[in-house]
């Protein structure tokens, strides 16, 4: 993660931190994006991340986010697996009563 004063990182280091394909982890966000918006709490997602883009290599533009800290502890902890939607709306409800 960039050491910044607002500690920010882009998803692509996130991917690569927590392990996970920046495409996989897109999703993650966007799911989760989702279930917050679901949960109508009033909790604004710019507290989590925030859209961006990058610039490929060979000059392609990408989709990625700005993610705060508050967001990493989220993806990093956020339930995967068979169960893991289901979990994951048990978990969002949870992180949001608490945050």
């Amino acid at each position: 993660m960039n050491e910044t004063a607002n500690k920010i990182a882009t998803s692509i280091e996130v991917a690569a931190a927590i392990q996970m394909r920046h495409d996989n982890l897109l999703r993650s966000i966007r799911t989760c994006s989702r279930y917050i918006k679901k949960a109508d709490s009033g909790f604004a997602l710019s507290n989590l991340w925030r859209e961006s883009t990058y610039t490929g290599n060979k000059g392609a533009v990408y989709p990625c986010y700005l993610v705060t800290e508050t967001g990493c502890r989220l993806l990093h902890d956020m339930p995967r697996g068979r169960n893991g939607r289901t979990v994951l709306n048990q978990y969002i409800n949870s992180f949001l009563e608490t945050n």
